[in-house]
């Protein structure tokens, strides 16, 4: 399993090392299985806020903080100071992602978007304007790595296929995880 991989760098004691392989100017792509997905981008979360300020931008409502709080215990002698450098923000729909993205400073913190695509699946908006607002997403995740790397999770919407076909073609680096294989050495590089 995946994460069992990062468990293992956190028992040689080589998360520093594990994470520095993110670099600025890179966008990386999770997807796969939404319970792997969302265990990975967890426990990078943990795995970066150790470290230092981290931004999570959330797509709908899938951040279990609790989690997160449970994962940290025992990873640091400060839980509460740790919990403080996570900036959490979160959007509900395709044109909240947008805003969020846009109004999200570039800079050194590194910046996870989680379940990317999830804001995407309201039927009102159509095809053509669900493109449009994935554009510019794309152009906002790409001005955000410049300084920071990026790693966006993501998983393909009903009847909304192209969208995360369009946004693995954006990235500069794409993640598959499945369901119960050992990671791939590309994956490896990722942490």
């Amino acid at each position: 399993m995946f994460v069992e991989s990062l468990v293992r760098y956190e028992q040689k004691q080589e998360r520093g090392q594990a994470i520095e392989r993110l670099r600025p100017g890179r966008v990386y792509l999770v997807t796969g299985p939404r319970d792997k997905t969302e265990e990975l981008m967890q426990e990078l979360t943990v795995q970066l806020a150790v470290l230092g300020p981290l931004m999570c931008l959330v797509g709908g409502n899938r951040f279990a903080v609790d989690d997160i709080s449970l994962s940290l215990y025992g990873r640091t002698d400060n839980l509460y100071a740790v919990l403080e450098t996570i900036y959490l923000s979160r959007a509900f729909t395709c044109y909240q992602m947008v805003e969020m993205l846009r109004k999200t400073p570039a800079g050194a913190t590194p910046i996870l978007v989680m379940d990317l695509l999830t804001t995407f699946s309201d039927e009102s908006v159509d095809d053509a304007e669900a493109n449009r607002l994935l554009r510019e997403c794309n152009r906002e995740l790409k001005r955000l790595s410049k300084s920071a790397p990026v790693v966006v999770s993501a998983h393909p919407q009903p009847n909304r296929e192209r969208l995360l076909e369009d946004l693995i073609i954006y990235a500069d680096e794409n993640f598959v995880l499945h369901a119960e294989s050992a990671p791939s050495p590309t994956q490896k590089l990722l942490l």
